[in-house]
């Protein structure tokens, strides 16, 4: 099957659309200042009276009407924009990404290149687009997830999504506060079912839960694997440590920050499915897989 090489094809062509409409509004909002003003101290500038808030959510409205009827309608009722056609193909790749081995430098290359959102499980979990208006957007019914939670990577591995080869797809994850330094994904997965179970874990723990790490790229994840747990691991035994079919690429697992009583309050809620994994002194890891998994509990 042949290989493509995406990062010399035109993987921008949602940030052009985004860079038009954004100037289309602003012109907009700079036509459109009301005639009753106070005359201007200087006359031909008239005050650009819209936020860059309001900017981003009348750019979510264009791209959401140029999108029709393909988006992940979100448990809560927000709409996250799917990634079709040749931006999807040069994001995921294709069946042949799982045949590169991903133990040597080599592979990596390739596998950063041609499969960074590949799906190891080929689930039916699409791929979306996080634009900036979406970010703090409510993710569940109850309002107790913000979609960046989804999304958003774990400060301890920002040296990895600092490199080349994942920098361009980070964004801040509040784009609206300064002081925020989060980074999150610009495309990703996140399965309802996922957004559903952590709301209902919610509800039943009754109190707030840090979304630690959820949604990552399958390059990514491997990267991480890499510089991480498997750092010093002998290369012939880097297969069995990284772990190439992560539910966390496909959508459907996110580790949450630890506190007492929660993961026996994932066993609990779904005592004959999902994945629960207790780390104890850090995270909770919690997957929508279809048998009971348990590790720690």
């Amino acid at each position: 099957m042949e290989k493509r090489s995406p990062e010399n094809q035109e993987r921008g062509s949602s940030g052009l659309i985004s860079m038009a409409v954004r100037a289309a509004v602003i012109l907009l909002a700079l036509t459109s200042c009301s005639k009753n003003e106070e005359p201007q101290a200087e006359v031909g500038k008239p005050k650009l009276t819209i936020s860059m808030r309001d900017l981003d959510e009348s750019i979510r409205a264009q791209m959401l009407k140029t999108a029709g009827q393909m988006v992940q309608v979100l448990p809560s009722g927000h709409k996250l924009i799917m990634v079709v056609g040749d931006e999807l193909k040069d994001l995921t790749g294709g069946e042949y990404c799982a045949d590169y081995d991903f133990t040597t430098p080599e592979g990596r290359e390739k596998i950063n290149s041609e499969c960074q959102f590949y799906d190891p499980r080929v689930s039916t979990t699409p791929l979306v687009k996080i634009l900036e208006a979406d970010l703090m957007a409510n993710a569940d019914k109850k309002g107790h997830f913000k979609v960046n939670g989804f999304f958003r990577i774990d400060p301890s591995d920002n040296e990895v999504a600092n490199s080349d080869a994942f920098k361009k797809l980070t964004q801040p994850c509040n784009p609206y506060d300064e002081k925020n330094t989060d980074l999150c994904w610009k495309y990703g997965r996140v399965d309802n079912k996922l957004i559903n179970s952590l709301s209902q874990t919610r509800e039943k723990v009754g109190k707030d839960m840090g979304l630690d790490e959820c949604s990552r790229g399958y390059a990514f994840n491997i990267m991480m694997s890499v510089a991480g747990q498997c750092k010093d691991v002998e290369q012939g035994e880097l297969k069995k440590c990284i772990a190439d079919r992560s539910f966390h690429a496909s959508g459907r697992a996110c580790d949450v920050n630890r506190f007492d009583g929660l993961a026996k309050a994932m066993d609990e809620l779904f005592p004959n499915s999902h994945g629960v994994r207790d780390y104890h002194e850090t995270i909770v890891h919690l997957d929508i897989r279809k048998k009971k998994h348990r590790k720690g509990l």
